[in-house]
């Protein structure tokens, strides 16, 4: 059976980025009404309903990101926006801490500073997690501040992207565990010729640069803690998990990573937000220019209203050291 995973994004017409945009995010009046663009909560929710309810609310985060970036915002003006979507979205609260990180802050992993300043040429990193009813969602993008991909970032974030498509692809129920996805990226990173500057000054393959673990389960925990599975043991069946490779390149001021949710279906993987917000570099590029031709940025600071973070949330560092 063919992973849904394999299903390639195709660019969309500048009227179909904005329509996937406008209908994903919603938009809200000024008496805290919500457009149709939010989608109705059901009264009652399975756990499988609630994880996908909060991976869309996420989704939509993201591609309200990818519409109002703009060079001269701060990090946390992106996080008083996230915070935005996530009420009109319905989410209940947040996973984790939102992690927004423009230019070299994205090297650092684990920041969460507030004050700086997107510019032209800079990439974006974004890992935020909404929750609904108490359950995790976890998606990173990485986006370019100007719009557009440069030829490095490109290439770099093109590497993340095929890994984390291929460790999807190949995952096998019941069969494979994290921990041979993980190994299989580190196999693809090491083949590739993309090299990247150590402190000594040698070129290293990039591996090197990803010390962090592919992914993880996800329950009311993030880290999928209360879930009783092991990134070790073989993937279970009805469990929701990540996958997120990325790599943090001191030498280049350059961080970023590209991370989605899935579902363990019987046989294999099925991504759940990979049809709800764009991952390839030409899709990105797509929403964002369609969005800047039509839609004004946002001029004021937003002022944030943060939701509550689970009491689930982490208390260690969000990525967790990778375990060769």
């Amino acid at each position: 059976m063919r992973s849904v995973e394999a299903k390639d994004w195709r660019r969309p017409p500048r009227a179909v980025a904005l329509a996937l945009l406008v209908g994903l995010t919603g938009a809200c009046g000024g008496d805290g009404s919500t457009t149709p663009g939010t989608a109705p909560t059901p009264p009652t929710l399975t756990r499988e309903q609630a994880v996908r309810e909060a991976v869309r609310a996420t989704a939509a985060a993201h591609l309200a990101v990818m519409q109002q970036a703009r060079p001269g915002m701060t990090e946390g003006d992106v996080k008083a926006l996230i915070d935005q979507v996530f009420r009109q979205q319905g989410a209940d609260g947040v996973a984790f801490e939102h992690i927004v990180a423009t230019g070299a802050n994205a090297v650092e992993a684990h920041y969460y500073g507030n004050d700086g300043v997107l510019s032209d040429g800079d990439l974006l990193v974004v890992d935020i997690g909404a929750t609904k009813d108490g359950w995790a969602s976890d998606l990173t993008r990485t986006i370019p501040v100007s719009g557009i991909f440069s030829s490095r970032q490109r290439e770099l974030y093109g590497l993340a992207l095929e890994a984390q498509q291929m460790a999807a692809r190949r995952a096998r129920t019941a069969v494979d565990s994290l921990q041979d996805m993980q190994d299989w990226v580190i196999e693809l990173y090491q083949a590739s010729p993309l090299r990247s500057p150590a402190p000594d000054g040698s070129l290293q393959t990039l591996d090197t640069f990803n010390p962090y673990r592919l992914g993880h389960y996800m329950g009311r925990e993030v880290h999928g803690g209360d879930t009783g599975w092991d990134w070790r043991v073989p993937l279970a069946e009805d469990q929701a998990l990540t996958i997120e490779p990325g790599m943090y390149l001191a030498s280049e001021g350059i961080g970023l990573r590209v991370e989605d949710d899935y579902w363990v279906g019987p046989l294999d993987l099925e991504c759940l937000s990979c049809p709800l917000v764009p991952r390839g570099p030409e899709d990105i590029e797509a929403v964002m220019e369609a969005a800047r031709a039509s839609a004004p940025a946002i001029v004021a600071p937003l002022a944030r209203a943060p939701l509550p973070v689970s009491p689930d949330a982490l208390s260690q560092p969000h990525l967790q050291p990778r375990q060769d």
